[in-house]
């Protein structure tokens, strides 16, 4: 009896973890400000910029800006992950990685259902020199798949 105000506290303070408030980074179309990203994570000392809501087995809402790691081109990863239900049972995941310019070099973007048993989609889009590699996979009720892959060209 005497642990419930101490671990209703602690649930609470699980919550919420942040050290970043990504709203500052949003230019006013919507998009990513990469430079002002990359300069308010030199300017932070820390290694990643992350603001992550979790509320356990219900929500989770995260968002992280970081180097890219060693395997990656040099550059910056900004990743985000929205999913809610029981034990994370629908959502959406993105992964957007640009070079130090703030050049996009691909992102991944994903969503599904039921932990995507009835409904899963992946789109990758790839920078090359021909322009966009687009590849969607999709799968329904894990008997239908689809996937197409294509170039989109550079815009001029």
């Amino acid at each position: 009896m005497k642990l419930r105000l101490p671990l209703a506290a602690s649930c609470i303070l699980l919550a919420g973890c942040a050290n970043y408030d990504f709203s500052r980074a949003r230019l006013p179309s919507g998009e990513w400000d990469f430079g002002k990203l990359a300069a308010d994570l030199k300017a932070s000392g820390e290694d990643r910029l992350h603001d992550t809501i979790w509320i356990p087995l219900i929500w989770l809402n995260a968002t992280t800006f970081r180097a890219s790691p060693s395997t990656m081109p040099d550059g910056f990863t900004l990743q985000h992950v929205k999913s809610g239900g029981p034990i994370f049972c629908v959502g959406s995941a993105g992964e957007q990685v640009v070079d130090p310019a703030g050049a996009s070099i691909e992102r991944r973007d994903g969503e599904w259902y039921v932990w995507g048993l009835p409904f899963f989609r992946a789109t990758e889009v790839v920078q090359t020199p021909h322009g966009e590699r687009i590849v969607v996979d999709s799968r329904t009720l894990l008997l239908i798949d689809n996937s197409s892959k294509g170039y989109r060209q550079q815009k001029l």
